[in-house]
């Protein structure tokens, strides 16, 4: 069984690309994995992953949530390898991360360039952007309204779409180049005025090849 966002699936649904960048990232450095995952509710990429991830020789995956998600974690869920924190200089004090996860998050925050900008001047050798949306043909980003469906629990959010290249100007404004970019797992074929991708970016400054 598998959770994501709440909702339950009889069969885990990989997001492939993005856990090929962690263990490469891992491979990298001897075998030790170091994830600072943002917005990662309680652990829900941890949980999809880790069977992928007991062969290697040191895992610490580190999520970083609002404050009610975080004590949740600590008290029910976090052990020596799924650590929980409310502040992402909390977690810093504590790790040092190789691989920066944002998956289906960064569109929702009110300032994403500025939580952006915090987690790359951590330096990781490895920050995966993934499920992300992007405006096709667009020189602005798109600010929309995301229903839920009522199925998983009626809600109404605001949503980002970024344009595609000027998110990848401003990482690699940072020191980091791209290493593949890749289709979402969950929207893959979608099509029309938004494409939801994945990017893998590393640190360009000749540690990571």
């Amino acid at each position: 069984m598998f959770e994501r966002d709440s909702v339950t699936f009889d069969k885990i649904e990989y997001a492939w690309p993005a856990l090929s960048g962690l263990l490469l990232t891992a491979a990298q450095d001897g075998g030790r994995l170091n994830v600072l995952d943002f917005g990662g509710a309680l652990g829900s990429h941890y949980f999809q992953n880790r069977k992928f991830l007991t062969a290697l020789r040191d895992v610490r995956w580190n999520v970083v949530e609002q404050p009610h998600y975080a004590e949740a974690g600590r008290e029910r869920l976090q052990d020596e390898h799924l650590r929980f924190y409310a502040a992402v200089d909390a977690c810093l004090a504590e790790n040092r991360p190789n691989a920066i996860l944002l998956s289906g998050v960064l569109q929702y925050l009110p300032a994403p360039y500025d939580v952006l900008e915090a987690l790359l001047a951590v330096g990781a050798n490895t920050v995966i952007i993934d499920r992300t949306g992007y405006v096709r043909n667009r020189a602005n980003a798109r600010i929309a309204i995301q229903y839920v469906p009522e199925a998983i629990y009626p809600a109404t959010l605001p949503c980002r779409f970024f344009v595609e290249r000027e998110l990848s100007r401003f990482v690699a404004a940072r020191g980091y180049r791209t290493l593949e970019v890749f289709d979402s797992i969950d929207h893959e074929g979608e099509r029309g005025e938004v494409s939801w991708n994945g990017h893998i970016f590393v640190i360009a400054d000749g540690s990571f090849t």
